[in-house]
């Protein structure tokens, strides 16, 4: 390999180093946005799935430098979640939508794992570690609304005040929102909890997602001390 090859793949490296959960971050905000506004339009499936699959795409993204083992992981879920998707855009049952959804679930920790696992082993604050941080937080709520819409398909009565049936046209986006009122702790006004199961699950993720900001605000305060340290020594 020649001496030019070997500087282009070390700068994609570095390219991708810097720039890894920008993409997925990204996918989620995307979802964030969009979801809600054309959750009534005739189109809001196919635009739903899309997004889906660029969260997928962006999320195998993520991990490209992970060791072998952890990539071929990642790429199984992402391979299983796309077959899941697209047979529950298809055949459009309650059944497939379960099984979509919990697939969904397992990979968005897979992805939290990776995450969390890399920006523990940084040293200084970056793009990388901004993004990273934000991206788990979108994914808790979004993995919990998805935990939340599992349950509400199995338990019709675990939430009161719920906009959406469990039709083939049933949608999770009401119980997105649902998960980042809880996950923010913003109090609910409408959908609620309302078996044991929904509110044990309710006061979990708000446990969590407290849990998770006030030890990611130490971390990234603990980096930034730290780097602040080297550069006088340095001087």
């Amino acid at each position: 390999m020649s001496q030019e090859h070997r500087s282009l793949i070390a700068r994609l490296r570095e390219s991708h180093s810097q720039q890894r959960y920008m993409f997925l971050f990204g996918g989620l905000l995307l979802l964030l946005v969009i979801a809600p506004i054309f959750q009534k339009s005739n189109i809001y499936r196919e635009i739903l799935a899309g997004i889906t699959s660029i969260i997928l795409l962006t999320g195998i993204y993520s991990v490209l430098q992970e060791s072998r083992k952890l990539f071929i992981a990642g790429l199984f879920l992402a391979a299983l979640n796309f077959a899941t998707l697209w047979r529950e855009y298809a055949v459009r049952t309650i059944t497939a939508a379960m099984v979509h959804y919990v697939g969904l679930i397992i990979f968005f920790l897979f992805i939290i794992i990776i995450i969390l696992r890399h920006i523990s082993k940084e040293t200084s604050i970056n793009r990388n570690v901004i993004y990273g941080a934000v991206t788990v937080y979108l994914l808790i709520a979004f993995a919990w609304g998805l935990l939340f819409a599992t349950v509400f398909l199995v338990d019709r009565q675990a939430f009161v005040h719920v906009v959406t049936e469990p039709t083939a046209s049933f949608s999770p986006v009401p119980f997105w929102y649902l998960s980042f009122m809880t996950i923010t702790t913003m109090g609910y006004n409408d959908i609620a909890p309302a078996s044991d199961l929904a509110k044990s699950l309710a006061m979990i993720e708000a446990v969590v997602g407290q849990l998770y900001l006030v030890l990611q605000v130490s971390l990234l305060v603990g980096l930034r001390v730290s780097e602040v340290s080297r550069l006088r020594e340095r001087k």
